[in-house]
Order: structure tokens, then C-alpha cells, then sequence
């Protein structure tokens, strides 16, 4: 495994009207891998507008689609998969672990 520094990047976690989570499934590799919209900053980009340019380029939602109904309350950083990243967000905002319930599957992206 090549040790590579950590790059700023944002995500989004988004809810339906049932409060269920989306996540999809990542078409660049051989497992089963799930996560929310996420990704890199660009150059000089805040976190908020590479969250929602990740939003749009990865789901096809358009910013002015989405309502912000909460942000993280300082950087979060993981070491591991993308999926504890996600749950780490989860907890954050809802206190509590993800469990399948409060997951919508979605059609596979890349």
C-alpha cells in the first residue's frame, strides 16, 4: 500500500424525505464499496462549494436542489475506508451508528 498525505476534501451526506441516506456504489474497483458523495478540493475551493460541486458531479443533483440542514462542527479525519468516514459523519449529526435502515441504495456511479 503506497502512503500517500492527506488531501483537504469535503462530503456530503444526503437525506431523502425519509431521512434516508443515499449512497452509491463505486464502479472503480472489484469490491463491494459504498459511500456518500465525496472528493478533493480544488485550488483556493471552501469546503462547502467542493461539497456541492462533488454533490452534482457524482450524483447529478444541483446545488440549488439540496437545503443544508447541518455541518460538521470541525474537520473530521479517518484512517481507513471511506465507509468509516461516512459513519463518523453519521454519528456526528445524528448521535447515534448508522444500521441498514437509514440507507437507500442507490444505482452504481463512479
Amino acid at each position: 500500500m503506497i502512503d500517500l498525505p492527506y488531501r483537504p476534501a469535503a462530503g456530503v451526506m444526503l437525506l431523502n424525505s425519509h431521512k434516508q441516506v443515499f449512497v452509491a456504489q463505486r464502479l472503480d474497483t472489484t469490491l463491494e464499496a459504498w459511500q456518500m458523495p465525496q472528493g478533493g478540493l480544488d485550488n483556493g475551493e471552501e469546503a462547502e462549494a467542493g461539497a456541492l460541486r462533488e454533490l452534482a458531479e457524482e450524483t447529478g443533483i444541483a446545488a440549488h436542489l439540496v437545503e443544508i440542514i447541518a455541518r460538521s462542527a470541525g474537520e473530521l479525519v479517518y484512517d481507513g475506508s471511506a465507509a468509516q468516514a461516512d459513519e463518523n459523519v453519521f454519528r456526528e449529526i445524528y448521535g447515534r451508528s448508522l444500521t441498514a435502515d437509514d440507507v437507500l441504495e442507490a444505482a452504481p456511479v463512479i
